[in-house]
């Protein structure tokens, strides 16, 4: 809404695209956190430590895996799907799929502090994870505009919310 809202809609429909390629590690790593959480929560602190290990262990290998797959075929899937006017999408997609892959393996981490009972850990965690995606969305659409977002929504000629009606 918010990129629609500052950069336009030629821009919206750039990062739309750029999302809707990238959002597999979120996908993934947020069903390996749903998968982990109930397994860890019955077991004993040791036991827990010692999967949580392996299944970072894991998630860290399969969100590489991921983004390196998707660095590769980023701009083929692009042209491909959407045509050669979303070729701009390309590098906000490129970008995009680093910052998910951080968010998503956020997730595994967020869901082995709420197992362990370790809500607060947690909770921080959870409230920090928004910090990496709006500077990456920031960049990319820097990237894609030349424009930093905060230079746009101040030179914008109206303002964002319209002035409501009054009657005649």
């Amino acid at each position: 809404l918010l990129v629609g809202i500052i950069l336009g809609q030629a821009s919206l429909g750039l990062y739309a695209v750029a999302f809707s390629i990238t959002s597999l590690p979120l996908l993934v790593l947020h069903g390996v956190g749903a998968a982990l959480l109930p397994r860890m929560a019955v077991r004993s602190n040791v036991e827990s430590v010692r999967m949580l290990r392996r299944w970072v262990a894991a998630s860290i290998g399969i969100d590489v895996a991921i983004v390196v797959a998707l660095q590769l075929v980023l701009g083929p899937a692009i042209r491909l799907a959407f045509g050669s006017a979303f070729v701009p999408a390309i590098a906000t997609a490129r970008i995009l799929v680093l910052a998910w892959a951080f968010l998503a393996f956020r997730r595994v981490l967020t869901a082995a502090a709420q197992a362990q009972g370790r809500a607060k850990a947690a909770s921080i965690a959870e409230f920090t994870r928004v910090s990496p995606a709006s500077s990456a969305s920031c960049f990319a659409s820097t990237r894609m505009t030349g424009t930093p977002p905060l230079a746009r929504l101040m030179a914008m000629p109206e303002p964002i919310v319209p002035a409501p009606r009054t009657a005649a």
